[in-house]
């Protein structure tokens, strides 16, 4: 049965209110739909997308190491010359990442274990790991660190006895292959293990036996409870709290690194990051907008407070000891079975000039040195991170110990600075284009199309009704003219006859 001419103006109307209502209400929904559905999508579970991705991290982390090589170790002891420092390196390392013992847990948390491995890169590499470094004996400034802070002079005395019999020297000449994973051995731990201190490894190096270990147990919120917290960290080896700080500074906040709660709607708002081997959460600041593979990210910072011990902020006066370090670096001794160490920015980049005055060959450089993490805020996923911070350890002065030549007063020596480097692939890089990007623009694209065909269809329903209006009255005009025309004719029949 076709449609009277009314029916298809009413027709046409309807569409065009539909299409219009329908274009504005997607459009003003839509986001809070995409929000639904990513926070939906992202909930950490066996069966969810983003599952693989966090279990084993699919780009490669390339680790770079620079070691501080001592080229007058012997004019720093006869005649207590600054000590002059060359750089050496990059020894690079590709780093992977695996989650194993995963635990889900009912309060909407999961618990794991990450295994860290490092494969050595030769092609990216500046150098040899056979290469040789002169630098501080750790091991020996561990024992007399700990001697001086025992503050037992009994105690002191033994480790001075140890060092006559020993016959260490504050330096030592190492291959980076040493200091770095293999670990070297050294006369004063055999030593002190004879006498009953206890000490936890037989041999050193910064990261032996770290390759292919864990650092310990962590458990993070999943989003399935509290998406503001998705991704952070709850316990760490079953605490909540660090040992060796001082409230407020021992309370783990922030997230292990792998993602963040999405939907960063405040980009001012502090970075929290927890990072397990300085013991410490990590706050970055807000730089600037940036763009890496087409894909607009927020790029957080640490700035020169990051380290400041209280010097530009008070409450940070608890990461301060027995008293408070020059603003720049950070006592991370407790995370390091007790050596003197220390960490800030690589060659003391935004540190206090007393680090810097005390050596010879630093050079710091922002653009070289600083220390940054380029977020994705729609769906919190760092795209690009370049972490870079130092190593340092403190050779204190102490008159009790005759039987080693330390300094006149503290030097902070530092040892290598490393940047671990990540950034998203093509592949991953299209997906979170899609989702950020392309899909809004398309549905806004579509939004608009559905509005203006609505309104398009609405001025054709007017244009129709409005011609209609006007032909009707011109039919009746006709009509009565007609009528007018036959009575006449008829009269004037009449009159004839």
């Amino acid at each position: 049965m076709a449609l009277s001419a009314g029916a298809k103006t009413i027709l046409l109307v309807a569409i065009g209110l539909f299409m219009t209502f329908m274009g504005i209400f997607s459009f003003i929904m839509f986001p809070r739909i995409l929000q639904w559905q990513v926070e939906e999508n992202l909930v950490l579970s066996p069966e969810a997308e983003p599952y693989e991705y966090w279990k084993v991290v699919p780009v490669p982390i390339y680790a770079r190491f620079y070691f501080f090589n001592i080229t007058n170790t012997q004019d720093v002891l006869d005649y207590n010359v600054k000590p002059h420092l060359v750089e050496m390196g990059p020894y690079t390392f590709r780093e992977t990442r695996e989650k194993v013992n995963i635990t889900w847990h009912p309060n909407g948390t999961v618990s794991y274990y990450q295994v860290k491995r490092w494969f050595f890169e030769p092609s990216l590499t500046t150098g040899s790991l056979d290469d040789l470094v002169t630098n501080v004996n750790v091991p020996l400034a561990t024992a007399v660190n700990q001697g001086i802070r025992s503050g037992d002079s009994f105690f002191i005395s033994g480790i001075d006895a140890i060092l006559e019999h020993a016959k260490s020297t504050i330096f030592v000449t190492k291959r980076v292959r040493d200091l770095l994973f293999e670990g070297y051995k050294e006369t004063i731990l055999d030593t002190a293990k004879e006498i009953g201190i206890d000490v936890p490894y037989d041999k050193f190096g910064w990261f032996y036996p770290k390759n292919n270990s864990d650092d310990g147990e962590y458990t993070i919120y999943t989003g399935k409870s509290d998406f503001e917290k998705y991704g952070f960290v709850n316990l760490w080896k079953g605490n909540s709290l660090l040992s060796g700080r001082h409230a407020p500074c021992n309370q783990i906040a922030g997230t292990a690194g792998d993602m963040w709660p999405p939907f960063r709607n405040d980009k001012t708002q502090k970075l929290e990051l927890f990072v397990a081997d300085i013991c410490s959460t990590l706050q970055l600041s807000y730089l600037n907008e940036v763009e890496v593979n087409e894909i607009e990210a927020y790029r957080y910072w640490l700035d020169e407070s990051a380290f400041d011990n209280g010097k530009y902020e008070q409450k940070n006066s608890c990461f301060c000891d027995d008293s408070c370090m020059p603003a720049g670096a950070l006592d991370i001794e407790t995370c390091q079975h007790g050596a003197p160490a220390i960490v800030s920015f690589p060659h003391f980049l935004n540190a206090d000039s007393v680090y810097g005055d005390k050596m010879d060959g630093l050079n710091p450089d922002p653009e070289k040195h600083r220390f940054i993490i380029d977020l994705e805020p729609k769906l919190g996923i760092p795209i690009n991170v370049d972490a870079r911070l130092q190593i340092n350890v403190a050779i204190p002065n102490c008159d009790e110990i005759e039987n080693l030549d330390l300094p006149d007063e503290k030097i902070y020596y530092p040892i290598f600075w490393f940047s671990e480097s990540a950034s998203i692939n093509l592949e991953t890089a299209e997906k979170l284009k899609f989702v950020t990007k392309m899909l809004p623009q398309y549905v806004s694209i579509g939004c608009f199309l559905s509005v203006a065909c609505g309104i398009i269809i609405l001025v054709l329903a007017m244009h129709r009704a409005i011609r209609r209006l006007r032909k009707k009255p011109k039919k009746q005009m006709v009509y009565s003219a007609v009528r007018v025309v036959s009575q006449n004719e008829f009269l004037k029949g009449l009159d004839s006859s």
